[in-house]
């Protein structure tokens, strides 16, 4: 008896399951339904959501949309994903140059999605533009005083480039791989974006300094400003080399030194008077 009243039992148990899993929808309207409660639709129209139409689709619209909001990051964290994907860009282009990394490896070293380059940059291109953006801001503040008001000199011109170099160690290494390396593939913006702007206020800079009687009315202007840059960027540029031959460093107090021995040589030369008079003679 017990035994017909377990079967009887589990009979009714299973034909309820099958009644229920006739009665219940197909996956794809119950992922509808679950859409339509997200959105605000009514469950009557649930269905439809299925094949949407009319005003189901537009709300169908609405809840797609939201969800792709909730993956943006909230405004309390987007400097945080903003600074890690500029972190990580910096590291990867220096080590391995623009082509050969892309916006899926940039991403994926800074824990980031990948659309949140063209969120923030608008691609990887827009992203080396703000690396180099980044690097000549420090400057900036000299160049646009030259010629408007009380112009910087060139020894503080000449310090702000040597800082930049020591602050932003990345920027060397970048410009030998990208710019100067045979075929570079960042030349034409570098020059565009960094000397092609630098350049011409220097030019101006010195025609103030000879006028002012600062600077020695022989010398060349476009020479002088080469002379003036190599001493300040070669020894960043060739810092594997300086650094163990010369004790090149990038710490504070000898960057500070460095500045010093620089603008003497460019202010004074490197003869005594007497000896330079001995070496025209």
């Amino acid at each position: 008896m017990a035994n017909k009243t377990a079967t009887s039992s589990g009979g009714r148990e299973r034909k309820g399951r099958a009644k229920l899993a006739k009665s219940a929808p197909p996956a794809r309207v119950r992922g509808a339904q679950q859409s339509a409660a997200g959105s605000g639709v009514t469950r009557g129209s649930a269905a439809r959501f299925a094949n949407p139409t009319g005003r189901a689709a537009r709300a169908q619209s609405v809840a797609i949309e939201t969800r792709r909001m909730r993956g943006r990051p909230k405004a309390e964290a987007a400097d945080d994903v903003r600074e890690q994907i500029l972190a990580a860009a910096r590291a990867l282009f220096t080590k391995y140059g623009f082509r050969a990394v892309s916006s899926r490896q940039i991403a994926t070293a800074a824990g980031a999605n990948v659309a949140m380059i063209r969120y923030y940059f608008g691609g990887k291109q827009g992203l080396y533009q703000q690396l180099l953006n980044e690097a000549k801001a420090p400057i900036n503040t000299h160049l646009e005083d030259i010629g408007e008001g009380e112009s910087p000199s060139l020894e503080e011109l000449l310090a702000g480039v040597i800082r930049i170099h020591a602050t932003h160690s990345w920027v060397a290494g970048l410009v030998l791989r990208e710019v100067i390396a045979p075929d570079g593939p960042m030349r034409p913006t570098f020059i565009k974006e960094i000397p092609g702007r630098f350049v011409p206020k220097v030019l101006q800079l010195l025609e103030n300094a000879k006028k002012s009687g600062h600077l020695r009315a022989d010398l060349d202007p476009a020479l002088t400003v080469m002379s003036v840059l190599s001493l300040a960027v070669f020894p960043f540029l060739a810092f594997p080399v300086t650094s163990a031959l010369f004790g090149m460093s990038r710490d504070d107090a000898f960057i500070q030194k460095f500045i010093e021995h620089t603008t003497r040589v460019m202010q004074h030369g490197l003869f005594t008077t007497a000896a330079g008079e001995g070496k025209q003679q």
